[in-house]
């Protein structure tokens, strides 16, 4: 039962909502993250271990960095949760920054993968 109160605590917090979105497109270390939500390393760490203790994420360490990435069994419902919501979610100035900075930081990532219309399970 403390996943789904976790999960629920997540999905009321804004920066959490943000990290949400962008593991959906990709995989991201610390520094990444830091980057692009352009949060205080305390505010990204405490929203990272809030993910975690919600079962949503997971992470293991590259060289120096924590590289994050969504849990595979969080994943189909975060896509459902994504896709009920993208309308509101592509409006939304902070995802959007977000997706520009994703853009920035990972150049090889497609248009596609980066907005948040791009969930392949729906379309």
């Amino acid at each position: 039962m403390n996943e789904l109160i976790f999960f629920g605590r997540c999905l009321s917090d804004p920066v959490c909502v943000r990290i949400i979105v962008l593991l959906q497109v990709a995989e991201l270390n610390t520094a990444r993250l830091l980057r692009i939500l352009q949060t205080s390393r305390a505010v990204t760490q405490a929203r990272l271990a809030r993910l975690r203790e919600a079962g949503l994420v997971e992470c293991e360490y590259e060289g120096k960095w924590l590289v994050y990435r969504l849990r595979d069994r969080s994943r189909p419902i975060i896509d459902d949760l994504l896709h009920l919501h993208r309308e509101a979610l592509s409006w939304d100035a902070a995802i959007a920054q977000d997706y520009a900075q994703l853009r920035i930081e990972m150049p090889d990532l497609s248009a596609e993968a980066s907005t948040v219309h791009s969930d392949s399970k729906h379309q």
